[in-house]
């Protein structure tokens, strides 16, 4: 979101300010009404908003290029009475609600820019004895003005003219997603979308031109940050000093992506995994071959102790032939008898 800005320039030097960077001014109206805040700028208060006028004349369009001085907080075109105004609070428009919203959608072919220094944002610091909130302050880097992207509308209150705008926010950058999840829409006046959001030639819808407001990405590195004053949280202080990096605790920070504070990163040791070579172990394991031959028993000395026992055997058919003679010798004498 944008709750609160600095504009450290006087209404008579603004002019010149835009000319720095090649932007005409037609005219300015009201500067007579500016808030005397230059460094606090908030809600309800009264600062400069830049649009382009169309005036038909003769035929021919007219574009005039307006600084006036409005009221941040839009008040519906459809009120009529201060009394009537709602306490809703309108200096923020969010880019997801202005095709829905009625008093966004009605606003859209009223398109401005308000021109700022820069703006502050909180964070939440949390402590052992108490929560606090540290201010930073987000700016460009070469100082040049930063444009914020808005739309305005023009009552009648109790029959005084009164103009009145609202800053429109997107979701945070990456860069920035830790300061908080909402940021006001930058434009960049050298871009063919600045020039395009504020050329009101032609009618339009909100489809039509909301592709012109985009989310800053970081890349370019325009904008830098840091921490400031915790006093600026006090709408009603005004120091110049707010917009002045603090001293002795926050110094000047330029950072690309992150919170301004030194960021202490683990030490990055690239340990790449240890590539040792492990191969398979190969270990020629062949059959063991054990020569597993027959057993062979010698069994020749075996026959041989067998023959002499034929051999005894023999003799004893030997001796049995002369039993068998004297048996036939007996027959033979028992024949003879």
């Amino acid at each position: 979101m944008c709750g609160r800005y600095a504009l450290p320039i006087e209404p008579q030097d603004l002019p010149a300010e835009f000319g720095k960077q090649n932007l005409a001014v037609d005219k300015v109206i009201d500067a007579d009404k500016s808030t005397h805040h230059r460094y606090n700028i908030g809600p309800t208060q009264i600062a400069p908003a830049y649009y382009i006028y169309t005036d038909n004349k003769k035929d021919k369009l007219q574009a005039k290029h307006i600084l006036r001085y409005m009221r941040w907080g839009m008040i519906p075109k459809w009120i009529k009475s201060k009394d009537k105004m709602s306490n809703y609070p309108t200096f923020n428009a969010r880019y997801e609600k202005i095709g829905e919203n009625k008093l966004w959608r009605t606003s859209v072919n009223q398109r401005c820019v308000i021109p700022i220094r820069g703006y502050y944002e909180w964070v939440k610091q949390t402590k052992p004895s108490k929560t606090t909130k540290q201010p930073y302050f987000i700016k460009r880097k070469d100082n040049k003005l930063m444009f914020l992207a808005g739309l305005y509308s023009r009552s009648i209150l109790d029959g005084d003219e009164v103009y009145s705008y609202t800053i429109i926010t997107r979701n945070a950058p990456k860069c920035l997603e830790w300061l908080h999840d909402r940021m006001p829409v930058v434009l960049d006046p050298d871009s063919e979308d600045f020039s395009r959001w504020l050329d009101t030639g032609e009618k339009k819808k909100w489809n039509d031109v909301k592709d012109l407001l985009k989310i800053y990405d970081g890349k370019n590195e325009t904008l830098e940050w840091y921490k400031v004053d915790r006093s600026v949280g006090n709408v009603k202080n005004e120091d110049a000093k707010f917009v002045e990096p603090l001293v002795g605790i926050g110094e000047f920070f330029k950072v690309k992506q992150g919170p301004p504070e030194v960021k202490q990163e683990p030490l990055k040791v690239k340990q790449e995994p240890l590539k040792v070579k492990q191969e398979p172990l190969k270990v020629k394991q062949e059959p063991l071959k054990v020569k597993q031959e027959p057993l062979k028993v010698k069994q020749k000395p075996l026959e041989a102790e067998q023959k002499p026992l034929e051999a005894e055997q023999k003799p004893l058919e030997a001796a049995q032939e002369p039993l068998e003679q004297p048996l036939k010798k007996r027959k033979l004498r028992k024949k003879s008898l």
